[in-house]
């Protein structure tokens, strides 16, 4: 099981999910570890409730927690949102002022189809035809090692179905 993987030797006791939203992507994997403690933040409460989860109402722009506080922060598919590139060089700055270690998972800029849209050849479509999901990041796997809180991070491309879907994750283990 995932949640006892985390918890083994105490490797990972507090972990911090930015954009957890509902828990799918990560937090309810670890229901009912109480020897994992779980903060999400997102914008949103969606009302998850779990005896080792605590929710925070709140954009990750400043994370009120000190430095190193969490042994992980994982992030699934959020950083691409974020706008304008100003507040998201910061929301990576605080991901890795909490964190001693972190896995951010983002499209890559490579995917043939968008993992958001299911749009084929997304990148390629004119600014006026991508709707709403116009303003999403896609940067090349060395842009997103560029931004100050990941340049001691390693990215590496992770196939959902090759050749055609593909995320990028950027990790600090």
């Amino acid at each position: 099981m995932v949640s006892e993987d985390l918890a083994s030797g105490g490797k990972y006791q507090r972990i911090l999910e930015v954009g957890c939203a509902n828990g799918k992507d990560f937090v309810q994997l670890c229901a009912d570890n109480n020897e994992i403690e779980i903060t999400g933040i997102d914008v949103d409460d969606y009302g998850l409730k779990q005896s080792n989860f605590s929710m925070i109402v709140s954009d990750a722009e400043t994370i009120d927690f000190p430095d190193n506080y969490f042994d992980l922060t994982v992030s699934f598919g959020v950083l691409e949102h974020i706008q304008p590139i100003e507040k998201l060089a910061r929301v990576i700055q605080e991901i890795n002022r909490v964190s001693k270690k972190y896995v951010i998972v983002v499209p890559s800029v490579s995917t043939v189809i968008e993992p958001h849209s299911a749009s084929l050849l997304w990148q390629l479509r004119s600014h006026e035809k991508k709707k709403s999901y116009s303003r999403l990041n896609y940067f090349s796997d060395e842009a997103w090692l560029q931004f100050e809180g990941f340049k001691d991070g390693k990215s590496k491309r992770f196939f959902h179905l090759p050749p055609v879907v593909s995320n990028l994750i950027i990790y600090k283990i």
